[in-house]
Protein backbone atom coordinates (compact mmCIF):
# COMPACT_ATOMS: atom_id res chain seq x y z
CA UNK A 1 0.00 0.00 0.00
CA UNK A 2 1.69 3.55 -0.86
CA UNK A 3 2.56 5.52 2.78
CA UNK A 4 0.65 8.35 0.97
CA UNK A 5 -2.70 7.09 0.51
CA UNK A 6 -5.75 8.15 3.13
CA UNK A 7 -8.67 6.00 3.35
CA UNK A 8 -12.12 7.00 2.86
CA UNK A 9 -14.54 7.33 5.54
CA UNK A 10 -15.92 4.33 4.52
CA UNK A 11 -12.96 2.45 4.97
CA UNK A 12 -12.54 3.48 8.44
CA UNK A 13 -15.77 3.23 9.18
CA UNK A 14 -15.24 -0.27 7.90
CA UNK A 15 -11.63 -1.47 9.88
CA UNK A 16 -13.73 0.18 13.30
CA UNK A 17 -16.52 -1.76 12.86
CA UNK A 18 -14.16 -4.36 12.55
CA UNK A 19 -12.01 -3.83 14.70
CA UNK A 20 -14.61 -3.74 17.68
CA UNK A 21 -16.19 -6.48 16.86
CA UNK A 22 -12.59 -8.74 17.50
CA UNK A 23 -12.61 -6.93 20.68
CA UNK A 24 -16.29 -8.13 21.45
CA UNK A 25 -14.73 -11.46 20.46
CA UNK A 26 -11.84 -11.60 22.71
CA UNK A 27 -14.21 -10.19 25.16
CA UNK A 28 -16.48 -13.38 25.15
CA UNK A 29 -13.68 -15.58 24.50
CA UNK A 30 -11.74 -14.42 27.89
CA UNK A 31 -14.86 -14.85 30.10
CA UNK A 32 -15.08 -18.22 28.69
CA UNK A 33 -11.61 -18.73 29.83
CA UNK A 34 -12.00 -17.53 33.10
CA UNK A 35 -15.09 -19.61 34.24
CA UNK A 36 -13.26 -22.66 32.64
CA UNK A 37 -10.01 -21.72 34.50
CA UNK A 38 -12.17 -21.48 37.97
CA UNK A 39 -13.74 -24.80 37.41
CA UNK A 40 -10.21 -26.26 36.78
CA UNK A 41 -9.13 -25.20 40.05
CA UNK A 42 -12.33 -26.61 41.68
CA UNK A 43 -11.58 -29.91 39.85
CA UNK A 44 -7.53 -29.88 40.67
CA UNK A 45 -8.57 -29.16 44.72
CA UNK A 46 -11.10 -31.79 45.10
CA UNK A 47 -8.09 -34.10 43.50
CA UNK A 48 -5.83 -33.26 45.41
CA UNK A 49 -8.10 -33.63 48.05
CA UNK A 50 -8.86 -37.50 46.96
CA UNK A 51 -5.28 -38.27 46.41
CA UNK A 52 -3.85 -37.07 49.70
CA UNK A 53 -6.60 -38.59 51.62
CA UNK A 54 -5.55 -41.66 49.27
CA UNK A 55 -1.99 -41.65 50.11
CA UNK A 56 -2.67 -41.41 53.91
CA UNK A 57 -4.95 -44.78 53.59
CA UNK A 58 -2.21 -46.32 51.54
CA UNK A 59 0.78 -45.83 53.54
CA UNK A 60 -1.26 -46.74 56.59
CA UNK A 61 -1.95 -49.89 55.32
CA UNK A 62 1.57 -50.45 53.84
CA UNK A 63 2.42 -49.94 57.85
CA UNK A 64 -0.02 -52.34 58.96
CA UNK A 65 1.10 -55.01 56.82
CA UNK A 66 5.03 -54.73 56.92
Amino acid sequence: MDQNYEPTLEEWEEITQRLFSKVEELELLMAEVEKDLARFRNAREEWQKFHMAWKEEYFQTQRQSA
